[in-house]
């Protein structure tokens, strides 16, 4: 499970960041909003005072406010990503515990499987010495019973 543990302290650590970052793109369109309108009031006053250098000045603020739009809308693209792979991870986190409950589920069986061929195997053992004792039992008494036999011709030959 250490696995589990470290991809869940890496989703903690990437929810944080995310809302980190979107308080702080929070804060930025606050700014932002803010900078507009200080933006539009100098705009006013430079072309109402009507001087050349103040229509440069005006020129170039609105490059840097498309700047900050695009760095802000490169930010809220990162973001989503930065959440579509969190959710990816937590998905893969999802499917690595679900394959480690099977594999340990699957250990046991073959744990289990492994015990009963070992007890089945002792049990046909058992089986085979009881049988082979058994004939060998029934063989010496066969062969035994024989000799007496073959003894007690020979002494009958004997005797006449």
């Amino acid at each position: 499970m250490p696995y589990v543990d470290k991809t869940e302290e890496f989703f903690k650590i990437i929810e944080k960041l995310s809302n980190d970052n979107i308080n702080i793109r929070k804060n930025r369109s606050i700014v932002q909003d803010t900078q507009v309108g200080e933006l539009a009031s100098k705009i006013t006053d430079l072309l109402q005072s009507g001087y050349q250098n103040g229509q440069q000045q005006v020129l170039k603020q609105p490059s840097k406010h498309s700047y900050l739009h695009s760095r802000a809308d490169a930010m809220e693209n990162i973001q989503k990503v930065i959440g579509d792979l969190a959710q990816m991870f937590q998905k893969v986190a999802t499917m690595v515990t679900q394959q480690d409950e099977m594999i340990k589920r699957i250990d046991e069986d073959i744990d289990i499987s492994l015990t009963n061929t070992r007890e089945g195997q002792n049990y046909l053992l058992t089986y085979f010495n009881r049988l082979t004792s058994t004939r060998t039992l029934i063989l010496q008494v066969l062969i035994w019973g024989k000799k007496k036999k073959i003894k007690k011709k020979k002494i009958v030959y004997m005797d006449t």
